[in-house]
């Protein structure tokens, strides 16, 4: 008897301990309204995201991703906060306008995290009307031997014209395609940040940065900010007007030479001055707060997001090339890749897929392979940029912007200016 008491109290103690796990665990309750499954939706056209999200802890964030038809990531459409509300029916105003999107199959995806950082998620699927865009102009910088910079507008079909004329010298820029307006980082006797209407040119904002940048200047769009880092050691985000709307500590012993954006996290690689370490400083993304950091054995070449928290890192150690994958929620740094060679230019082609230049010789690197393929076709040439609407791929030779078949490395179009041309952006249709 007292055996049968016992055992029963033991089970009874695994079932409350069970319940109590279970009952921390708990995940919120997600309806979606809109929209339906198999509903169309044009993209470059707003659309209802509608639905509910229930939870006793309390909802801290609402994610809405596009994935293509296989579940990769596409794009963020929208990331929304929230203090700890137990119930929350929103109706979001969505829209999908990327040029590059071609006509098929996608999924929504819905997920919604409470405050223990439990998460449901949905998927709805839809069919996309791609937007009938093409490649419109391409914004070419040169630099001028009487220290101007110049900016050119190439529409292709017409000779390129200059548009703009400034004092200085040319470090970054940028395109926003939502915004539409063109950013660029000038130094004359201090570094400043400026945009301009690429219609009219007049310049929207300039910015003079918080101090001269010794090394490097990261600067990227993702929406709704333009995003760039500074010589403190901080990464600052403001809008379409100047304004700034977000900023991380400043730390100048560690100086972020490129940063991604992810859903909850942004990645910077820190370049360390004399006498401290090359590192990964990681922040969140809605407040710039100082998250965590890890110890890299490695100098941070560039860093792209792949999806959710998870990141993709190239760096140089000595004589060799690091490929590394990173996931910020855990902080967990894993080398996925080497090569004996230095690597010295980055170009994205699609999510998973890059052209990387290691000492002399392109390389086609696959992501989920793990692999570096030989691009023999492109060796003749230094810096190169893939526009995956017409996928061309775009390359600078001193005065001249070349465009190349990708397959062939085949010279199909050129542009010739005055003065070399150090940097070029892609405009789309409105």
């Amino acid at each position: 008897m007292k055996r049968i008491l016992t055992t029963g109290i033991f089970f009874l103690l695994i079932f409350c301990f069970a319940c109590k796990k279970e009952e921390e665990g708990s995940k919120p309750v997600l309806d979606i309204s809109e929209p339906i499954p198999g509903q169309t939706v044009n993209a470059g056209e707003s659309f209802w995201l509608s639905g509910k999200a229930q939870d006793e802890n309390g909802i801290s964030s609402i994610q809405i991703k596009l994935l293509d038809e296989d579940f990769k990531d596409v794009s963020i459409l929208l990331v929304d906060r929230y203090a700890g509300e137990k119930e929350i029916e929103f109706n979001f105003f969505c829209m999908i306008d990327d040029p590059a999107l071609q006509s098929g199959e996608y999924h929504i995806k819905i997920k919604v995290l409470n405050t223990e950082s439990n998460n449901s998620q949905e998927f709805i699927r839809i069919h996309l009307i791609g937007i009938q865009k093409e490649l419109m102009d391409i914004l070419l910088i040169t630099n001028s031997f009487q220290g101007a910079l110049n900016l050119y507008k190439w529409s292709l079909d017409e000779p390129p014209a200059m548009v703009k004329s400034l004092q200085g010298n040319y470090l970054h820029s940028a395109f926003s395609p939502e915004q539409q307006q063109f950013y660029l980082v000038n130094k004359q006797s201090r570094e400043k940040l400026m945009a301009f209407d690429p219609e009219s040119w007049e310049q929207a904002f300039a910015l003079e940065l918080p101090m001269p940048y010794p090394y490097f200047q990261s600067i990227q769009y993702n929406s709704p900010y333009l995003y760039f880092s500074t010589g403190n050691g901080s990464i600052i985000g403001v809008d379409q007007l100047g304004f700034e709307k977000f900023s991380t500590p400043a730390n100048p012993d560690t100086l972020p030479n490129h940063f991604a954006i992810g859903d909850e996290f942004i990645v910077a690689g820190c370049k360390g001055r004399i006498g401290n370490q090359d590192v990964l400083r990681v922040f969140y993304e809605h407040s710039g707060s100082y998250v965590k950091r890890k110890v890299l054995n490695c100098e941070p070449v560039d860093i792209f997001h792949l999806s959710d928290d998870e990141f993709l890192i190239f760096g140089n150690q000595n004589d060799s090339t690091r490929v590394y994958r990173y996931h910020a929620d855990i902080n967990w740094l894993e080398e996925s890749g080497q090569t004996p060679y230095q690597i010295s230019s980055i170009s994205p082609v699609h999510l998973y897929e890059y052209l990387v230049l290691l000492d002399d010789n392109w390389y086609r690197y696959h992501a989920l392979a793990n692999a570096f393929i030989p691009e023999d076709n492109l060796n003749d040439f230094q810096f190169l940029k893939f526009e995956s609407l017409s996928e061309k791929i775009y390359t600078i030779r001193e005065r001249t912007l070349l465009i190349l078949d990708q397959n062939t490395g085949a010279v199909s179009d050129s542009c010739v200016l005055n003065d070399p041309v150090v940097d070029f952006q892609f405009q789309y249709n409105k």
